[in-house]
């Protein structure tokens, strides 16, 4: 199904994610062609682009819909207003990650903004204020950590480097 008759406003790859705004008249599309879309789910008419840059792996609307979190393969964490016409920048950004964060999601009171990465953790971020930091760090640790497989036989190498990502040592 398109979302658009005219379709001059699509994306041109992937779509990766997408969220509608809490009470549902908006929806937010982040994609592979490095673009946030915003749309009107009644009219299905493009609003506008909120943003061009990465490729956008995560969104997800705050619970008063005026804000909208993205996040790309740069790691980075983009707090967008959606009411800012004009908006170059993000309001808020959020670093931390080390590997690519798959997913994105603000707390039911939007305080707080929690993100999950390929890093084996999940960040808890605060939205109000002046702090970029993660506020908390669950560490999910990697199922062979401690494993020796120093002269284990009968591994290949692909599986030997498996095993070592995996948290296993030689």
């Amino acid at each position: 199904m398109t979302l658009l008759d005219n379709r001059k406003h699509n994306h041109e790859d992937q779509v990766h994610s997408i969220a509608f705004s809490p009470d549902s008249n908006l929806l937010v599309s982040g994609g592979f062609d490095k673009k946030l879309k915003l749309w009107n789910v009644e009219s299905r008419t493009f609003i506008r682009d909120l943003y061009e840059g990465q490729k956008v792996l995560s969104v997800a609307f705050d619970p008063t819909g005026k804000f909208v979190a993205s996040v790309g393969h740069d790691h980075i964490i983009q707090l967008w207003d959606i009411n800012e016409i004009n908006q170059e920048k993000p309001v808020k950004t959020f670093k931390g990650h080390k590997r690519a964060v798959e997913s994105i999601v603000f707390t039911p009171d939007g305080k707080q903004l929690i993100s999950c990465s390929q890093d084996q953790t999940i960040k808890f971020w605060q939205v109000e204020g002046e702090i970029n930091i993660s506020i908390h760090t669950i560490e999910l640790g990697k199922p062979y950590q401690g494993m020796s497989i120093s002269g284990v036989k009968g591994f290949d190498l692909p599986q030997i480097l498996t095993l070592e990502e995996l948290g296993a040592s030689k």
